[in-house]
């Protein structure tokens, strides 16, 4: 066979491909899979695989996404395609502010972001990020997908490191000729009319919108040309996006307005111990600035509303670029190079930074006090010294912080492939791929000026003044009610600024081929043994340049100091792969094969490390296929895990020792560094967010996965039209690089009394974990624990021919969750079912997607979708003493009515019009009935943006051309 007839198979098999992906998600018709067709697929590639075959089918099972749905979704958005999928949880995406990185990643299985890893055509997709090493899904040309490929689990053999929990792979139109060029936009309504949202927000004399609501607008427009070269010896194309999203923030919200908070008396709205008035705690009593009538007065639980500044769609400006070209150097060479480029921009803003309690002491001569205040804060104090004052003080006069992140990334693709002899094909290819970030955190405040500017002495002339006489400094006199001023806000105001870099370099080559021209055919089979042999080398490198505020941990909003990062490491790898048919054409035996692989990779940090699949695929009719695997996965440490340099985070979601009645007995307290005194005393932080103590670890080892599949490919004869899968899948992950929970930590050591981990407590001097820096929990990475993940995932399509009024098509993916397990040597808990303060995001058992579809004979089709979420319970009520507690759920969820969340529905309407032979018209409506989310308690907050719609119906419509 020469190059070029090759080449010609090739390209037909990818258009066909990319067609029989979309019907097996959308229903079409299955006749486009009949025998009759074989002859025109010569080579396959699929995922999860290297060698060429003749059919789309591997042991292995793949969810596709086809191009139509794509476009029937009007989603531009790629992690919001990806998250439409049973099988993806909630990870780095456009809804997250407090914490973002600015990337979008997905998470296959709720088994982590750096466990699933992304590919482009079968090639890695590079780091998104110094701090986030997942791959960012903003880089990937939503209107070039030809098809998304999901698989299950396991594919280190075939693609090496971080498949531990599945492969998306992104397979792009690379081949069309002529000009594509489309436009849309989109954007959200939604109507206020929650009045218990309303009642509970008014109670506390918050401000909360009514009535109807416009925002959250989103403009895409993409370009892309092609053609031949060369009398059809070359290939050219290129693209061109542009997107840009307006921002939504939780005050255009009637049920995002405030954090719904917990307890006895029912939901609340509650906030932050930080507020516009300040809060001071001394050793008197707990006070504040009345924000009427400026007097020092008892505080009476006020808190400040710190929701409705957060980004619940944050702005985002994207442009991407990029080419493709391939040329026949001769019959048995072709050459290739791809260039992708992305430039993104975004402002994840929150609410006000302030002094969230940086400060632990006052001067007793400070003149910004009253003769009231100093009498209270001072009392048994002498002028000369320093009394006890813990202040929250928010900097309402500065704005709101805002991070604004850039992420600019380019990869490079070049390579030979072609034909060595009638039987071998190879492909040769290096990829270089670069992201380079910046971040400008403003508004923040800086922790050494706070100090500063509070320490304020009469000078000669008795004008208040900072008694360090540094250069700027104004007092923060925030003890008089509009006693700050905009030189004080400038002076203690801050910038923080950090950069960084993450480097993928790959060398990859790999030989395919049918040993039957050998003679190498079991005596059974009709078809050769194929196989694939490669060796590939791979770096990785990654740098976090912050400066001296982010560094040293200034600014007094964060966590905690975020010190530079820098590290690598390489990896040498050889792999092979082989496709044995066993048996074929035979009664019960239509066909029997089997696929094994091997990949033995040798890291220069952790040592070498063996992967392995073995899968069978059984054919007994025509109407039935039965698939099987066993896959031995290996996930490498990241350089964030490897090098993270230790510091300060917001990691604990509570303190069983606080609060005035605390869930904990006082000799269980003490073994966590409580004193008798402090008992029933200490404060609760009521954002619910305690400090930790943690960083990375250079000698972890590599996590090690199991994953079984077992399934089958219905196609009855008697139900033309008709395709289903079923698979069972397991995945088993040991030695998972991961910290012990802060949570798990404390209720382990006041249950058990164990010195090493109690040791790991720190409480300050008022016995918090949370208001000064003194209190803390370590949290540092190691191997610790295990993973398991195991269900049945479920897909159906079917279509039938409706006579005059054209076809009906009706496609179904679902996931069945059996587990979602992790243990670790504290706890052992199984999420299935419950979400919350352990569990995070919810685990329903049972998810789907399904979309029907009216093809008309007028050029229109029209499809409806029901996208459904089964129940979930708080994960308190669950059983397991390790996940349960039957205390916390009678006295802070049962009486708020969070302690569960019914099954959710979500349906979505859209259409496609051809309004003549090159333009077609896509528009439709998601979360068609404007269903808002169940009301969520703050602590629970963890994938609820992207679980469930939060930002009402989606209106969309776009114009595509292409000629």
């Amino acid at each position: 066979m020469s190059f070029t007839k090759s080449r010609s198979y090739r390209a037909a098999l990818l258009g066909s491909t990319a067609a029989i992906a979309a019907s097996l998600v959308l229903g079409a018709n299955a006749s486009a899979q009949d025998a009759d067709s074989d002859a025109e697929f010569e080579e396959v590639v699929v995922t999860g695989s290297r060698i060429i075959r003749k059919d789309l089918d591997s042991a292995s099972p793949v969810t596709v996404i086809g191009s139509e749905e794509i476009s029937l979704s009007g989603d531009t958005r790629i992690e919001d395609l990806v998250q439409s999928l049973p099988q993806a949880f909630a990870a780095q995406n456009s809804t997250v502010a407090n914490g973002s990185s600015g990337t979008a990643t997905v998470d296959l299985r709720n088994l982590g972001s750096e466990r699933t890893l992304v590919l482009i055509d079968g090639r890695r997709l590079m780091p998104g990020d110094p701090q986030e090493p997942a791959a960012d899904l903003n880089f990937i040309p939503s209107f070039l997908i030809k098809r998304v490929d999901v698989l299950t689990g396991g594919a280190s053999s075939v693609y090496g490191a971080d498949a531990v929990a599945g492969v998306v792979n992104f397979v792009l139109d690379k081949d069309f000729e002529g000009i594509r060029a489309s436009a849309q936009y989109s954007t959200y309504q939604h109507n206020n009319d929650n009045k218990y949202m309303q009642e509970i927000n008014e109670a506390v004399g918050f401000d909360v919108p009514k009535g109807n609501m416009w925002g959250g607008g989103t403009w895409t427009y993409n370009l892309g040309l092609g053609g031949e070269f060369a009398d059809g010896k070359g290939h050219a194309s290129m693209y061109m996006t542009y997107r840009d999203i307006s921002s939504l923030t939780k005050a255009e919200y009637d049920f995002t307005n405030c954090t719904v908070n917990t307890g006895s008396d029912g939901p609340r709205c509650g906030g932050s111990s930080t507020t516009p008035w300040g809060t001071f705690i001394t050793e008197n009593g707990t006070y504040l600035v009345d924000p009427e009538t400026g007097a020092f007065r008892p505080r009476n639980g006020e808190v400040f509303n710190y929701g409705p500044f957060n980004h619940i769609q944050r702005p985002n400006t994207t442009w991407t670029a990029g080419g493709f070209i391939n040329y026949e150097l001769s019959d048995s060479v072709e050459a290739y190079m791809e260039f992708m480029f992305m430039d993104d921009k975004t402002d994840a803003q929150i609410a006000p930074s302030g002094n969230f309690y940086r400060t632990d002491s006052i001067n007793c001569d400070n003149p910004m006090m009253s003769a009231e205040q100093k009498a209270i804060i001072c009392a048994g104090y002498a002028d000369d010294e320093r009394a006890t004052l813990l202040i929250g003080r928010r900097n309402v006069e500065g704005g709101p912080r805002t991070n604004s992140l850039r992420h600019t990334n380019y990869r490079m693709v070049a390579g030979l492939r072609g034909q060595l002899d009638d039987v071998w094909s190879y492909d040769v290819y290096g990829l270089y791929a670069e992201n380079t970030f910046s971040e400008q955190y403003i508004n923040d405040l800086n922790t050494n000026r706070i100090k500063d500017a509070l320490d304020v002495v009469l000078d000669d002339e008795g004008n208040m003044v900072c008694r360090s006489g540094n250069e700027g400094c104004v007092p923060w006199n925030i003890f008089q009610k509009d006693g700050v001023t905009q030189a004080a806000v400038d002076y203690i105001s801050t910038v923080a600024v950090a950069k960084g870099q993450t480097k993928s370099q790959v060398l990859s080559g790999s030989v395919s081929g049918d040993l039957g021209s050998y003679g190498l055919t079991l005596p059974g089979a009709e078809d050769g043994i194929g196989l694939a042999l490669g060796v590939e080398y791979r770096e990785e490198a990654l740098k976090y340049e912050p400066d001296e505020v982010y560094a040293n941990g200034l600014r007094a909003g964060s966590g905690g100091a975020s010190p530079p990062i820098a590290g690598g490491f390489n990896v040498t790898e050889i792999f092979a792969e082989a496709l044995i048919p066993i048996v074929q054409g035979a009664e019960f035996a239509e066909d029997l094969s089997a696929e094994l692989a091997y990949r033995y990779s040798e890291y220069n940090l952790s040592g070498g490390e063996s992967t392995y699949k073995v899968g069978l695929t059984w054919q007994p009719t025509a109407d039935v296929k039965v698939r099987a695997g066993y896959n031995r996965a290996v996930r490498a440490p990241n350089v964030v895990e490897l090098f993270d340099p230790q510091g300060y985070g917001l990691g604990g979601d509570d303190d069983i020792c606080g609060g005035e009645t605390p869930s904990a007995t006082l000799e269980q307290c003490k073994r966590t560094g409580v004193t008798e005194a402090q008992y029933g005393n200490i404060l609760l932080n009521p954002a619910e967010q305690y400090n930790t103590f943690g960083g990375g670890n250079p000698d972890l080892s590599p996590e090690i996965a199991d994953t079984f599949t077992i399934g089958a490919v219905v196609t009855p004869d008697f139900l033309p039209g008709f395709t289903a899968t079923v698979d069972w899948y397991k995945i088993k992950i040991d030695k998972v690089i991961d910290a012990l929970a802060a949570d798990d930590v404390i209720q382990t050591c006041a249950n058990t009394g164990d010195a090493g981990l109690c040791s790991m407590i720190h409480r300050d001097a008022f016995g918090t974990l949370w208001l000064t820096d003194e209190g803390y929990t370590e949290t540092f990475q190691n191997n610790i624990g295990t993973l398991k993940a195991e269900g049945i995932d479920v897909t159906a399509q079917y279509s039938t021919d409706i006579g005059d009024m054209g076809t009906l098509r009706a496609s179904l993916v679902g996931s069945y969750t059996l587990k979602n397990y992790f243990s670790n040597p504290l706890t052992d808990y199984d999420c299935v079912g419950y979400f919350g303060p352990q569990c995070g995001t919810p685990n329903a058992e049972w998810t789907h997607k399904l979309r029907v579809t009216w093809d008309t004979t007028f050029d229109t089709s029209f499809s409806v979708s029901w996208r459904y979420m089964g129940a979930v319970k708080i994960d308190d009520a669950s059983p397991d003493e390790d996940l349960g507690s039957p205390t916390a759920v009678e006295n802070r969820w049962a009486p708020n009515g969070v302690d569960r969340i019914s099954a959710q529905s979500y349906f979505d309407f859209s259409f496609n019009h051809n309004l003549t032979e090159n333009i077609d018209i896509t528009g439709g409506i998601s979360n068609l009935f404007d269903k808002e989310p169940p009301i969520f308690p703050s602590l629970s907050s963890t994938g609820y943006a992207n679980t469930y719609d939060t930002r009402g119906r989606r209106l969309f419509i776009g114009a595509s051309v292409d000629f």
